[in-house]
């Protein structure tokens, strides 16, 4: 059975915007013609295309995160608010760090944020 390429991602820019989508839906009209597709009853015609959509939606939701910009956020965070709440906002923030060693940075991180007598007590 021959293989058919998928239509090229929906780049929705600002400009040209009906155009983009447009050449896009075009393109899969075209495979579903061509893949055999459109024979296929309406409610599979449906699923494999909402398929799709839903993987280029997660897509969009779900950017490809700056580890450079997300450490930096990690050790800008203040020790302002009860302990427990700082840990867990440390422990937010390092998930989206991609750290190698995340309980050794979140360790670091209390260690060089918590002054005086507690930093002591953490030495």
């Amino acid at each position: 059975m021959a293989q058919f390429h998928l239509p090229s991602s929906l780049d929705l820019p600002d400009r040209n915007l009906a155009d983009s989508f447009k050449k896009w839906k075009r393109q899969l009209q075209v495979y579903m013609e061509a893949s055999g597709n459109n024979n296929k009853p309406k409610q599979r015609q449906s699923a494999i295309t909402l398929c799709k959509v839903l993987e280029k939606v997660e897509e969009y939701c779900n950017p490809r995160q700056n580890e450079v910009l997300q450490s930096f956020r990690f050790w800008q965070v203040p020790f302002q608010e009860p302990f427990d709440t700082f840990l867990t906002k440390l422990y937010s923030y390092a998930d989206s760090c991609n750290f190698k060693e995340k309980e050794r940075m979140i360790r670091d991180k209390i260690v060089f944020t918590v002054t005086g007598k507690q930093q002591e007590l953490l030495l």
